[in-house]
Order: C-alpha cells, then sequence, then structure tokens
C-alpha cells in the first residue's frame, strides 16, 4: 500500500468537505469561531493522518484550545451555550484525532495484508523483511524520477541472556510496538534480516535528519527495554541509519537483486516517463 497516496487523498477529500462546510456556514452567516472550528478539523486529521494517534490527541487538545480562545473576545454568546459547543468540538476533535490516527494504522497494515498476507510478520505484526525489499525498491525508483530522499534506519537488539520461546516472542513484540507508537505513521516499520533486527524507512529524512531520528529511537528503546523483561541484563540497542542517496551504497547491498540499469530499462518497457531524467546516485552527490 501506497500510504502517502491514501493520506493525500484523504486530505484532499477533508479539505473538500470543511471547505463546503466553511461556505455553507458563511452563507448561514455563522460567527468567525465557529468558521475557525470547522478549518482546525482539517488541522486535527492531517496530524492524526501524518503522525499518527498520539499527534491526532495533542493535536485535537490544541484545536479545542485555539477554538475556546477564539471565543475570548466573542460576548454575543452565553457560558451555557459556549460550554456545549466546545463539549460538541471536544467530541469531534478526540474522534477525529483518535480515532482517524488508529483507523489510518489499521487500513496502512490490512491493505498491505490483503495483498500479501507475507507482507505481515505474523509475531510482531509489522511489515516483513520481503515488504521492506519491495518498499526500498520502490523508494529507489521514486528517487530517480522524483528526488524524493528516505532513509534507511537498521535497529539491532542483542541480548545476553538466554531467552525461553515466550520471552522472545515478548521481546520482539515490545520492539515492534514501541518503534510503531513513536514513529511517524507516513514511515514504515518492519522486521529485518534475523529475529533480533528491525528496520524503520523515514520518507524525506536526508542524512541530518535520519541520524536524529536514530538517536531518538535508541535512547526510547534503551529506556523502555529496560522494564520488558526484569529478570534479565537490558538488551543493547545498536541504530545503524543510511540516508538515501548520500549512502546508498549500504542499501543497495540489501537488496541483491535491484539493478539501476534494469530498472530503467523496465521504465522504457512501460513507458514510464519521469518528469525529470532519471539520475544515479553518484551523479546527485556531484
Amino acid at each position: 500500500m501506497n500510504y502517502r497516496k491514501f493520506e493525500t487523498l484523504v486530505l484532499v477529500l477533508g479539505s473538500i468537505v470543511v471547505l463546503v462546510t466553511i461556505l455553507a456556514s458563511l452563507l448561514k452567516h455563522s460567527n468567525t469561531p465557529e468558521l475557525i472550528g470547522q478549518a482546525l478539523t482539517l488541522f486535527v486529521l492531517f496530524f492524526a493522518l501524518h503522525y499518527g494517534l498520539k499527534a491526532g490527541l495533542l493535536s485535537a487538545i490544541v484545536a479545542v484550545a485555539v477554538y475556546l480562545a477564539s471565543y475570548g473576545t466573542y460576548s454575543e454568546i452565553a457560558l451555557t451555550q459556549l460550554v456545549k459547543l466546545v463539549i460538541l468540538r471536544l467530541i469531534l476533535f478526540g474522534i477525529i484525532g483518535i480515532g482517524g490516527g488508529e483507523l489510518a494504522i489499521k487500513i496502512k497494515y490490512l491493505a498491505t495484508k490483503f495483498d500479501d498476507s507475507t507482507y505481515i510478520d505474523q509475531q510482531t505484526k509489522i511489515f516483513s523483511y520481503k515488504y521492506i525489499q519491495k518498499l526500498l525498491t520502490n523508494k529507489i525508483l521514486e528517487f530517480q524520477h522524483h528526488r524524493t530522499v528516505f532513509a534507511l534506519l537498521i535497529v539491532q537488539i542483542k541480548v545476553d541472556n538466554i531467552l525461553k520461546k515466550n520471552e522472545i516472542v515478548k521481546l520482539r513484540a515490545n520492539v515492534a510496538t514501541i518503534l510503531r507508537e513513536n514513529t511517524r505513521l507516513s514511515d514504515y516499520v518492519g522486521t529485518w534480516q534475523d529475529k533480533w533486527s528491525f528496520c524503520l524507512i523515514a520518507d524525506g529524512a536526508n542524512k541530518k535528519r535520519a541520524h536524529r531520528i536514530a538517536q531518538r529511537i535508541q535512547q526510547i528503546l534503551s529506556a523502555k527495554l529496560a522494564d520488558c523483561l526484569p529478570e534479565c541484563d537490558p538488551p543493547t540497542i545498536a541504530v545503524t541509519s543510511y540516508a538515501y542517496p548520500e549512502k546508498f551504497e549500504p542499501i543497495l547491498s540489501y537488496l541483491p537483486d535491484v539493478d539501476l540499469n534494469k530498472i530503467e530499462a523496465k521504465n522504457e518497457a512501460l513507458n514510464i516517463k519521469s518528469k525529470t531524467a532519471p539520475i544515479r546516485p553518484q551523479q546527485y552527490l556531484k
């Protein structure tokens, strides 16, 4: 599933709905705070779709605060009516922020699983290594056509203790959950080459941003995994980041079947035309 296209589609449809409601409110001569409240719906929707449930909840709280503040100098409304309006907006923003974020997560993974059940790792419920390889290939193709940069982050967990099977399952599931909850919904979290390695594909991330994401993920995992198995030594976390195209060679090394010549030949065979001429990572770096 191309989540970026899904996100764009929902935002476009949401913008149309919000615009229609604003125009209808203008015809009814609604007050300015209500127009602001309708516009804030799109603000909450964006954060829920792009960043996920937590950001959706936070944006809903901010939107309610802005909506309430817009009534600060508006004296033509009774206090009881204002309280009712704020409660209604709180419910609406909460549904969009929390419900929208949760629904988007489910759609993202279910749509991928529907396409091919092997694209989802059954134990961790995140994207499988097979699907991640496919995504990386598509990201390289996108870069050739649209200069869309991305970063691959590889998370490696080193466990010194000998764990039981159920403890391994629990720890891997916790790592997957932590990664999914602390990354943008527009990014892709998946398993990597072995049971103790995971990965993240960060859309639009350059070298500096990829490094910052890697540091943050390492800090979060180190703090949270220490509590997962209290009877064991805390696992060692290592996060390596590769930004494409700055570090294209390591990424290509993980995709032995990817040949830029073959990709370009396939595009020509399918008569796919890009807005700009395809380039090599080496050319981009010059």
